[in-house]
């Protein structure tokens, strides 16, 4: 994930989305909701499960066509009737797989660039405790370009979880600064 679970910025923060083929009424901007930056198994650590669709693959890349999961609190608040296959359109600044965004911007296209919902998953408690849940969009990281990374382990030792987890970066990247 690219951000700690319970912090209180959790994400790339909120930005408009448009939902293919639905006109924002004049005056009214379209939806927001929070972001998340996840790998493949991220779900799992939380322990959360899917309503539908499928889960982040190791396919999700920045070659493939742009994917995202959304809870359940965005499924029933946005598409009651159905989510996964639904095209969302996307203006997060400079962001998506390999700043396609802003090259569109750059082209003078403006209408956002596509994503699609690939996934339903149920919600996950992202805001620092005493919030509800919000809606929530879920994008593969390995979409996204991003420098910094947090693991979310699931254990019951976390002594033992540490260390594991310590040798396992150490192995793969031994002058990366690990903080646990």
């Amino acid at each position: 994930t690219r951000m700690r679970p319970l912090s209180i910025c959790w994400g790339g923060g909120t930005a408009p989305i448009v939902i293919e083929g639905r006109v924002p009424a004049p005056g009214v901007f379209p939806p927001t909701r929070g972001t998340k930056f996840v790998s493949p198994g991220y779900f799992e650590a939380m322990g959360a499960t899917y309503a539908g669709g499928r889960a982040f693959t190791a396919f999700d890349t920045i070659d493939a066509p742009p994917v995202v999961i959304v809870n359940e609190t965005f499924a029933r608040r946005y598409l009651p009737a159905g989510a996964v296959g639904t095209v969302l359109r996307n203006w997060a600044s400079g962001i998506g797989p390999l700043g396609l965004n802003l090259m569109a911007r750059q082209a003078g296209q403006h209408d956002g660039f596509p994503t699609e919902i690939v996934g339903v998953v149920a919600d996950v408690k992202n805001a620092p405790l005493g919030q509800d849940v919000e809606p929530a969009i879920y994008f593969p990281a390995r979409q996204f370009p991003f420098s910094e990374v947090f693991l979310a382990v699931r254990a019951t030792d976390l002594t033992a979880a540490q260390a594991a987890v310590r040798g396992a970066l150490r192995s793969v990247a031994p002058t990366v600064p690990i903080g646990l």
